[in-house]
């Protein structure tokens, strides 16, 4: 496998792990624990009243000897999640979190195994290897203790993913405009061959 076809397959993951982590860090940011709850309630809502319109379509099919079941099935599902939501938005922020430290670990790892990989093509892979395993560990430390996000500290860790997140996009266009010159430099041989 050449390097163009390595970069190829780089940029988009890099490009897509740095979005989501910018996006992540901004919501680490600006968002509180108290924020999180009331909008996992909200979420709940919704979608106990989304439950209720399909039980409404549901009925409605059955007055009209029409098709029906499916809605229905969509409804308990719906109201079930809803219920959930509505009653335990403690339990569900804490999965949330959960959630977060599963990806910012698997994210660490990834950055780490590019890092390493593509060492002389990254800007300060020194940084780049020390980050990745800083975001690795950290991802391992809120799986293991999904409560420190309730701290401020989470402000921290925001500013950190910002930063992590904006690196791999930065990279992820590099090894693009890489792949791009590579490509252009094996037609331009390909040409003087023929």
């Amino acid at each position: 496998m050449n390097m163009s076809s390595l970069f190829q397959k780089s940029w988009k993951t890099l490009l897509i792990n740095g979005s989501v982590a910018t996006a992540v860090g901004l919501l680490f940011l600006f968002i509180t624990n108290d924020f999180l709850k009331t909008l996992i309630f909200f979420f709940g809502i919704f979608l106990l009243a989304i439950s209720l319109v399909l039980l409404c379509i549901d009925i409605y099919n059955i007055c009209k000897e029409k098709p029906w079941g499916i809605n229905m099935l969509n409804c308990i599902i719906l109201l079930v999640f809803g219920l959930i939501f509505v009653l335990y938005p403690d339990v569900i922020s804490k999965l949330v979190y959960l959630v977060f430290g599963l990806w910012t670990a698997i994210s660490g790892i990834f950055q780490l195994s590019t890092s390493i990989k593509y060492r002389k093509y990254i800007a300060q892979p020194g940084i780049a290897i020390m980050s990745a395993v800083f975001l690795s560990l950290l991802g391992i430390f809120l799986i293991v203790y999904p409560n420190f996000f309730q701290t401020t500290t989470t402000k921290i860790i925001g500013a950190f993913l910002l930063v992590t997140g904006l690196w791999q996009i930065f990279n992820g266009f590099r090894f693009k405009r890489i792949c791009k010159e590579e490509t252009k430099y094996t037609e331009a041989e390909i040409i003087d061959e023929e």
